[in-house]
């Protein structure tokens, strides 16, 4: 039996706000992915894991595991959504944390290279 009318619009909302979530993850690891290509594999994985998560923890929580297509609808519309109104913004925000966590990783990575000479 199909849910109501007013729980499948909740549903689609839980799955726009599931999406806009997903969207940014996915910039916010899109940023490591061009700040350092060696690392695009684990972002991919990462955001694998995380999405498959998400999904789930959608799916069987907050629909009771009641799927239906219009919720794949619902992730889309707001992982578009999310891109339409923040894209630019997130991208050089992320893009700023990312320079930022290598400037203060740059130091770590020099001792690193200094502790393989000696040992």
């Amino acid at each position: 039996m199909a849910p109501a009318v007013g729980q499948q619009a909740l549903f689609f909302l839980w799955a726009v706000a599931f999406g806009a979530g997903l969207h940014v993850c996915y910039r916010f690891l899109g940023a490591l992915r061009q700040r350092a290509p060696a690392l695009t594999v684990m972002a991919d994985g990462a955001f694998l894991l995380l999405a498959a998560w998400a999904l789930t923890v959608y799916l069987l929580g907050v629909c009771r595991g009641q799927f239906q297509l219009y919720q794949l609808l619902g992730l889309a519309c707001g992982a578009a959504l999310t891109q339409a109104s923040l894209g630019r913004v997130l991208s050089r925000l992320f893009g700023l944390f990312w320079r930022a966590v290598g400037k203060v990783c740059s130091p770590l990575k020099k001792i690193w290279e200094f502790m393989k000479i000696l040992f």
